[in-house]
């Protein structure tokens, strides 16, 4: 479900911006739109959350998506005076219920008890699930475009993966986390150096995966001139299915990883995939695809691999750290994509001379440079947060022995 929620409209935009004239701007704030509100969400109900429990939420949350899913669909007839705003209204809807899932998901997860799944193990692989479900929504939607079936009948037809889940849950017994007086309170969470940092990090982490994710679809098709089949095949769902194999890997090894030399490896890598993007020539595609389908396997722990950290140091946190963490991946997962809009429509406008590239073309790889500064800040965030972790793993050794003794 937030695989629909955060990629289909990064998919569908092109058809939009043809009929409906849409900038890149315009997208990007759309996305940001998204995000921000799944950030305001996952903080004005963690309190809420912390105190009576997850299972009362997740119901609720996959019918608000449903209902925003539809409404999407129905902007074109609901708000033909200004189908714009009915799209900012849509995606505020269902990406309140997409807040609430990630509010929920990681720690009803986390909760299942330590003797049935080790923790860190079961969030990557809930995480690598994000990813297949990316993979299905790039290939049955662009596979649906391409046959002719209009966006607005795709879009309802997705309407039934929030049903499926909610039948699934209906009966899902959950386990909780620590609620209420057991739960260390959030002004200590931000009196923790290890939590500050995973805050920045998980948020430099969403910003580089997102980045990518909105805009290989729009870059493959108008900066390298691929058509939208063999560009969201490729590069799109090539970035999917190895962000999904990245935390398939992490659940099934992840107790035989250093998970901090990981995620700094998976930064300096990332940068490198962020230029190779940026600076592969209109007429040799091959560079650019490869770079996104792995920067995919590059970026794939930064958002799980810091919740593991964060959680394996903070055994005592209840959902709100979850929850803070969640709103703070989200933040940078809405001004990724925002930034990149802003400048790509922005560096249109000023095309230098000489340059072999439309003003599209120059303007994409433009906002793509821009988001190479978030692979960059999360190598910088990854190094502080392993020493930061290891500075608490050797204060827990010590108490240990103490409280041995």
């Amino acid at each position: 479900m937030q695989a629909v929620n955060v990629n289909l409209l990064a998919i569908i935009f092109i058809p939009l911006r043809e009929q409906f004239g849409l900038t890149y701007a315009q997208f990007g704030t759309l996305v940001f739109v998204n995000f921000i509100t799944q950030l305001l969400v996952s903080i004005v109900f963690s309190k809420v959350i912390d105190k009576i429990g997850m299972k009362p939420f997740i119901m609720p949350a996959l019918f608000v998506c449903m209902g925003g899913l539809v409404l999407f669909a129905l902007t074109p007839l609901l708000f033909a005076a200004n189908v714009y705003m009915g799209f900012m209204l849509s995606i505020f809807i269902y990406a309140g219920g997409g807040g609430l899932m990630e509010l929920c998901l990681s720690p009803i997860v986390d909760a299942i008890p330590s003797d049935a799944i080790d923790s860190s193990k079961a969030l990557s692989f809930l995480h690598s699930f994000y990813a297949w479900g990316q993979a299905g929504v790039v290939l049955v939607t662009t596979g649906l475009l391409y046959f002719g079936l209009p966006w607005r009948a795709i879009v309802i037809m997705w309407i039934v993966v929030p049903a499926l889940d909610a039948v699934m849950f209906a009966r899902a017994p959950i386990a909780e986390r620590a609620t209420g007086d057991k739960a260390m309170p959030i002004r200590s969470l931000f009196g923790m150096r290890i939590f500050v940092l995973a805050l920045v990090a998980i948020a430099c982490g969403g910003a580089a995966e997102t980045v990518i994710a909105q805009y290989a679809s729009s870059f493959l098709e108008r900066g390298l001139g691929l058509s939208k089949m063999t560009g969201d095949i490729l590069g799109l769902c090539g970035f999917a299915i190895f962000l999904g194999i990245g935390r398939l890997l992490y659940g099934i090894l992840g107790d035989r990883m250093n998970i901090h030399n990981v995620l700094i490896g998976g930064s300096v890598l990332a940068l490198a995939a962020y230029f190779v993007i940026v600076f592969t020539p209109v007429g040799t595609p091959a560079p650019s695809v490869a770079a996104i389908a792995l920067c995919g396997l590059f970026v794939s722990l930064m958002w799980p691999g810091t919740l593991a950290i964060a959680s394996k140091g903070l055994p005592l946190a209840g959902v709100s750290m979850f929850a803070l963490l969640a709103a703070s991946g989200s933040f940078g997962c809405s001004i990724g994509p925002w930034v990149g809009g802003v400048v790509t429509d922005f560096s249109m406008r000023f095309l230098p001379q000489g340059i072999a590239l439309s003003a599209e073309q120059f303007g994409l790889r433009a906002g793509l440079m821009a988001g190479a500064v978030f692979p960059l800040a999360s190598l910088v965030t990854q190094f502080a947060l392993k020493k930061s972790a290891a500075a608490v793993a050797a204060m827990q050794l010590l108490v240990n022995k103490f409280e041995g003794e």
